[in-house]
């Protein structure tokens, strides 16, 4: 993506004037980056939410740092999937994961800078960049094409720990990066890595770092502060000739449901973050305990934060049993991890009306009729004693599950009478009897 023509401060309300810069959770974080989202498309003259809305995970405060950032890296490279700043419409393909190797190069750096007090790309020599420093570990020695390397450095005059320092790390770069003639935001946006290697929905590494300290004695850059903190973020686009030690997003069920339908059993599902995912097995149980596979659904190879919908049918089910159904989810490294358990009922015939219970109360008068299926039905009710003559006719619709009383005449008599119920053209019935 072009650079932006001027820094966006972070803002978590852009309704109110000036900068809010509470900096308190996630939703502080969400506001933050759809305003900036907002801004550029001001900027760059897209069309209104073309970059889309950040919706961070519900797990998000117990992720740790390589986990957020790989997802919050992505979540920006995907928002610009298919737009067209003016010369073509990027592909805003994902990191595929965070890199093993390279991150112990990366937290290995920052520990250097904090105890040499030095805030800078080079190591201990002039000419140790970080492909030097990728090069001097034999598991990725030579192993990239390109790579690239952002570092930040936040300060307090509070002891306190800074607050959302990989967030803010992450939105300076790619939003408030002017003084750096955008070359930060260009590193976490890049586009157009060779893609060689693993799936085609992602490319590259990236390796995480941060540290700091609070008693003033780090002091790179002559804050004079007594609480400075720095990041980096490191990446390369990986050969296909070696062999990696990828750590990808956990895959986020947001959704999963058991309900039953005249069909059988649907269960739905909803996820986000499939880099490096394989599919589900969908499991049933009639005691949920022991499960069996019913069938494996691929993964639709969405990534980032795109919701993926999922759904499958179990109709070999019989009403009035319950049904225990999870997920086995499972990436391509082969890790498996369940899903939270559901169950569903059919309450009455897949087919038919038979899918009501008739309950007389001889002192009231009374008849109740309970929708025992899973759908709202709609019953002419009609009652009559032996004779043919009729006692009652009610229409009723009544949604699944429930139940409505009918009140006969105080002129019923202790009998037998005859009870229809239908609708349209189909109709059963049955013969109750009053006695008193």
């Amino acid at each position: 993506p072009p650079n932006l023509t001027s820094d966006i401060q972070w803002d978590e309300n852009a309704s109110t004037a000036g900068n809010q810069q509470t900096y308190a959770n996630k939703t502080a974080v969400e506001n933050a980056f759809n305003n900036a989202r907002r801004q550029e498309e001001t900027q760059k003259s897209l069309t209104v939410n073309a970059l889309g809305t950040l919706s961070l995970p519900s797990t998000w405060t117990s992720l740790t740092d390589d986990q957020k950032a790989l997802i919050l890296l992505n979540y920006e490279r995907r928002a610009r999937v298919g737009v067209n700043y003016g010369s073509g419409a990027l592909t805003g393909l994902p990191f595929e994961g965070v890199e093993g190797n390279l991150d112990g190069v990366t937290q290995g750096h920052a520990n250097w800078c904090i105890t040499n007090n030095k805030w800078q790309h080079n190591g201990p020599g002039a000419t140790d960049q970080l492909s030097n420093r990728i090069n001097a570990v034999p598991a990725i020695a030579n192993c990239y094409q390109t790579w690239g390397e952002n570092i930040a450095i936040f300060a307090s005059s509070s002891t306190s720990q800074i607050p959302l320092l990989l967030e803010r790390s992450i939105y300076t770069y790619i939003y408030a990066d002017l003084s750096s003639a955008w070359g930060h935001r260009r590193n976490c946006l890049k586009q157009g890595f060779t893609n060689d290697r693993g799936l085609a929905n992602s490319e590259g590494f990236i390796g995480w770092g941060s540290g700091g300290k609070t008693d003033g004695t780090y002091n790179p850059i002559g804050f004079n502060l007594v609480n400075q903190q720095m990041t980096i973020m490191d990446y390369f686009d990986p050969k296909n000739t070696c062999t990696y030690s990828i750590t990808v997003i956990p895959l986020e069920l947001l959704v999963f449901d058991a309900k039953p339908t005249k069909n059988g059993i649907e269960l739905s599902w909803t996820t986000v973050s499939e880099v490096n995912f394989e599919g589900f097995t969908v499991e049933r149980s009639q005691d949920g305990v022991y499960f069996t596979p019913l069938d494996f659904i691929a993964a639709k190879g969405k990534t980032a934060s795109d919701k993926t919908n999922y759904s499958f049918t179990d109709p070999s089910v019989k009403p009035h049993l319950v049904y225990f159904y999870r997920l086995q989810m499972q990436d391509f490294g082969g890790k498996t991890n369940k899903s939270p358990i559901r169950a569903a009922i059919l309450r009455g015939s897949i087919f038919g009306v038979a899918d009501y219970r008739l309950t007389p109360n001889v002192a009231q008068n009374e008849l109740t009729v309970e929708n025992l299926s899973y759908e709202t039905r709609s019953w002419t009710v009609e009652v009559f004693d032996l004779a043919g003559r009729a006692v009652l006719s009610e229409k009723l619709q009544l949604d699944g599950g429930a139940a409505q009383r009918l009140r006969l005449s105080s002129s019923v008599s202790s009998a037998f009478y005859i009870i229809r119920i239908g609708e349209g053209a189909t109709f059963s019935t049955e013969k109750i009897a009053f006695i008193r």
